[in-house]
């Protein structure tokens, strides 16, 4: 078994060994047999589309603020460092509240490249709702909300 095989077969082990995971070793295998999954994640797309096309728009925000792939990827990197430097570690959690904005995605990317887990919470959640959900996870290590 290669290196990369028995990675993977030990993250499929911690996956689906969590408590509030509901998918199935049988089912995650499926999905890698059948091509479903594959290896390369949306973060390796960014990365490699901001190498082959920098300077094409990847966002344009509502108020007409664009950012290229290259400022995309480097901004997610900059958020996931300073993730790492937080002291948030791999598999770590954070909630994160933003409207449909640049920051939203620079956020979850940035994320998924410190492998931290975002909890996404909704723009209309008011405190109170909010609080509810820190108290069910508590483990929650940062709540970004700009």
């Amino acid at each position: 078994m290669s290196r990369w095989m028995k990675k993977l077969a030990r993250s499929i082990d911690r996956l689906v060994s969590r408590d509030d995971v509901w998918i199935t070793k049988e089912r995650v295998l499926e999905f890698l047999q059948t091509g479903k999954w594959k290896e390369e994640s949306f973060v390796y797309f960014l990365e490699n589309h901001a190498k082959q096309n920098p300077n094409a728009q990847a966002i344009v925000d509502e108020d007409g603020t664009v950012l290229t792939y290259r400022e995309l990827d480097e901004k997610t990197t900059q958020f996931a460092l300073a993730l790492l430097e937080m002291g948030i570690q791999s598999g770590d959690r954070i909630a994160i509240q933003l409207p449909n904005t640049s920051h939203f995605l620079i956020s979850l990317l940035g994320a998924a490249k410190a492998n931290v887990l975002p909890v996404l919470c909704h723009m209309p959640y008011t405190e109170y709702d909010l609080e509810y959900i820190f108290e069910l996870m508590p483990e929650l290590l940062v709540r970004l909300k700009f």
